[in-house]
C-alpha cells in the first residue's frame, strides 16, 4: 500500500512538469526526452544497485539474509519459475482478480474517461484531464489503506471481495444512474472512490508473493502485471470498437454501452475475488 502511495504520487507530481515540458518543446520531444531520461536512469541502476548488503561489503539487515549469506547461492531459472508459479494453487484466480480490476479503470482513465466527461457533460479537455488526477489521487489513499486494513485484519480476501463489491457498484452507477448520465456534482466522488477501491489489486501482490516460492516472488507479480497490461490493452480496443458500433446514437448512449464493459470486468473481478485462497495470517488452514 504504502508502495502504491509513493509511485501514484510521483504520477501526480509529474502532471505539472509534463505539461510545461509540452508546451515548451513538442509532445514528440517531449517523449523523447523521457525515454532518453529513462534509459539513463536504467543503466545509473545497472552500475550502482545490488541485489543484496553483501554484494557492496555492507552486513546483512536481519537473520534471514545472515543464514542465506552463509549458504550457497541458489540458481534461478525464468522457465521453471514460471512452471512453479502459474500452477501454484490460486494463483490463476489471483491473476483473474487483479486483470479484471484493472482493465475497466485503467482503460477508462487512460483513454476514455475524458472524451467521455467531454462528449456528454460538456467539460473542456483541460477540465476533464483534472478528474483523471482525482482516480490517481483515490488511488494513492486506497493503496494506503487497504494495505493498512488487510494487515489489521490478518485477511486478503475479506478486503478483496470488499473492494471489489464497492468498485463493481460504483460502475454501477455510472452505467444505469440517470440511463448513464449521474449528476455532474457526484463526478468528482465518484472518480476518487473509483480509484479508492480499485487500488484494491495492492494485495493481489501479498496473494502472490504468499501462495508462491519465496524465490519466486518478483516473477509471480510480473505475471499478475503482464496479465493487466493486456487486459487493459483489449478492454481498451474493445470499448473503442462499442464506440464505433454505436456511433449513431447520442454520445451518453454510445458511451453507456461502452461503459457497461468495465462494469462487467469489475463484476468478474468480484467473482474471482470469491474463490481466491485466503492467505491472511488469521485465516490460514
Amino acid at each position: 500500500g504504502a508502495t502504491t502511495l509513493v509511485g501514484n504520487a510521483g504520477g501526480v507530481l509529474s502532471q505539472g512538469p509534463l505539461a510545461f515540458l509540452i508546451s515548451v518543446i513538442s509532445w514528440r520531444a517531449g517523449f523523447f526526452a523521457i525515454g532518453a531520461l529513462t534509459i539513463l536512469i536504467s543503466a545509473l541502476c545497472w552500475a550502482f544497485i545490488r541485489n543484496r548488503p553483501q554484494d557492496m561489503g555492507l552486513p546483512p539487515l536481519n537473520e534471514r539474509e545472515i543464514a542465506r549469506s552463509k549458504s550457497a547461492p541458489e540458481s534461478f531459472s525464468v522457465a521453471e519459475g514460471l512452471r512453479a508459479v502459474i500452477p501454484a494453487k490460486g494463483m490463476l484466480l489471483t491473476a483473474l482478480f487483479y486483470l479484471f480490476n484493472q482493465a475497466g479503470c485503467f482503460a477508462f482513465i487512460s483513454a476514455w474517461g475524458i472524451p467521455w466527461l467531454v462528449a456528454v457533460y460538456g467539460l473542456s479537455v483541460k477540465e476533464a484531464s483534472s478528474y483523471s488526477v482525482i482516480v490517481i489521487l483515490g488511488m494513492m489513499a486506497g493503496g494506503f489503506i487497504n494495505g493498512w486494513i488487510s494487515d489489521r485484519m490478518g485477511s486478503r480476501k475479506i478486503p478483496m471481495l470488499a473492494g471489489s463489491l464497492v468498485h463493481a457498484g460504483l460502475w454501477a452507477i455510472i452505467v444505469f444512474y440517470n440511463r448513464g448520465v449521474p449528476p455532474a456534482e457526484w463526478m468528482r466522488v465518484l472518480f476518487f472512490f473509483l480509484g479508492l477501491s480499485n487500488s484494491i489489486f495492492v494485495l493481489a501482490w501479498s496473494v502472490a508473493k504468499e501462495l508462491t516460492p519465496e524465490k519466486y516472488t518478483g516473477l509471480a507479480i510480473s505475471v499478475l502485471n503482464a496479465a493487466s497490461f493486456l487486459s487493459i490493452a483489449i478492454l481498451t480496443s474493445a470499448m473503442g470498437w462499442v464506440l464505433d458500433l454505436f456511433a449513431g446514437m447520442a454520445p451518453a448512449d454510445a458511451y453507456r454501452a461502452a461503459l457497461s464493459l468495465p462494469l462487467v470486468s469489475a463484476s468478474l473481478s468480484f467473482l474471482a475475488a470469491a474463490f481466491v485462497p485466503e492467505t491472511g495470517r488469521y485465516f490460514r488452514k
